[in-house]
């Protein structure tokens, strides 16, 4: 999705007890008193983050745009999407109604449902990336999901890319999105 991403401004929008439990968790910044800040003091926490050590940093930094790429409508509505699929079959309407923002809902789903916050970071940015069109095909239709199928199509990708010297072996995954009811198939050429 491509949101700007500010570390202060990331800091400033998520409530302290929820930063308070991520570094919990990371066993990180346990000398602050997140209680007794205010939500938008927040210099403390910054000119710590600075101190940690450079693998520790880039860490938290790399989650922290992960989650900022999350934490605005469009994010949520996938991340509500993915929790209510098949998959997963939950209902995160009422919690995320209590929540402050955006920001706290994107990160209470990468702290307690990290597989639902991964899916969901990858269709949201599915959604994004150029050159998706929406066709419509006609109803009623079955989609081919079998693994003949899945293989027939990932021989079609690669005789596709062998023109250019690439893509010789090809893996195709099938997903099955809802609201509304899609197929979304996932082509990983070789060398591409």
């Amino acid at each position: 999705m491509s949101r700007n991403y500010s570390p202060k401004t990331f800091l400033r929008q998520t409530p302290n007890k929820v930063l308070k439990e991520y570094f919990a968790y990371k066993n990180l910044l346990s000398d602050i008193d997140f209680d007794s800040l205010t939500e938008t003091e927040i210099e403390v926490v910054a000119e710590a983050l600075d101190l940690l050590p450079e693998k520790d940093r880039r860490e938290v930094e790399a989650e922290f745009r992960q989650i900022n790429e999350m934490a605005c409508q469009t994010g949520v509505k996938v991340l509500v999407e993915e929790a209510g699929s098949v998959f997963h079959n939950l209902d995160w309407t009422e919690t995320f109604e209590q929540m402050k923002n955006h920001y706290e809902r994107a990160f209470w789903a990468f702290l307690h449902h990290r597989l639902i916050f991964d899916i969901a970071s990858e269709l949201a940015y599915m959604d994004m990336v150029g050159g998706w069109r929406q066709r419509y095909v006609r109803e009623n239709l079955t989609p081919a999901v079998d693994e003949e199928d899945k293989e027939k199509l990932a021989r079609a990708v690669s005789t596709f890319y062998k023109k250019q010297g690439r893509g010789y072996h090809c893996k195709v995954d099938n997903y099955r999105r809802e609201n509304p009811e899609r197929h979304c198939y996932f082509a990983y050429p070789e060398d591409y």
